[in-house]
């Protein structure tokens, strides 16, 4: 957390960091179609209708196996996403890139909330299904990386966030994550407490 306190404080002061332009410039001269079609794609997994749809199926998943009890991490990841990536972003209030602006996307860009939700959600999803024992860590484990990259890195391709807006996403989702996983935890000794 004091590295993303660090890093909003940096783009608060400076606007576009160091990372921000070369990048940018660097992913715009290697606009491919296939690229950009694959990663508009897997931005959707940052949009309410699959966030909202894959917690709701891993909450199904953990409540049939009798834990209804554990599945307040879950829900939780999404609704301290949202509503963490919300407030930093009117109180940070970063400008888009170029291409979101020219697109008439002129909302506050730091941090990713599309990043921010995926890596939150799929953190904590894969972090509890592993723990129940329904998803084994050869799934888990690429699950909990693959979708934020991906989604991060379509933010950034499409010209919709600085890269710093992507690293800032991933280190608010990861903190979501890491503090459902904990919560998940504290949930499942006392329920064996209470055996």
């Amino acid at each position: 957390m004091a590295a993303l306190a660090w890093l909003a404080r940096q783009v608060g002061t400076r606007d576009v960091l160091a990372i921000d332009r070369p990048v940018r410039v660097w992913m715009q001269r290697r606009r491919h179609t296939g690229v950009r079609h694959a990663l508009h794609v897997a931005g959707y997994a940052g949009t309410a209708p699959v966030y909202l749809g894959a917690t709701a199926l891993a909450v199904t998943c953990v409540a049939k196996r009798g834990h209804a009890q554990r599945t307040g991490p879950l829900l939780g990841a999404v609704i301290a996403a949202v509503a963490m990536h919300t407030g930093m972003k009117h109180s940070v209030g970063r400008t888009r890139p170029p291409g979101a602006q020219a697109r008439g996307n002129r909302k506050p860009s730091f941090p990713s909330g599309h990043t921010t939700r995926a890596t939150a959600v799929a953190g904590t999803i894969a972090y509890v299904l592993l723990r129940e024992d329904i998803l084994k860590a050869a799934v888990a484990v690429p699950l909990a990386i693959s979708v934020p990259v991906t989604v991060g890195m379509s933010r950034a391709y499409a010209d919709h966030h600085w890269t710093s807006d992507v690293v800032g996403g991933w280190g608010l989702g990861m903190a979501v994550a890491a503090a459902c996983g904990l919560w998940y935890d504290a949930l499942v000794r006392r329920a064996r407490a209470c055996r």
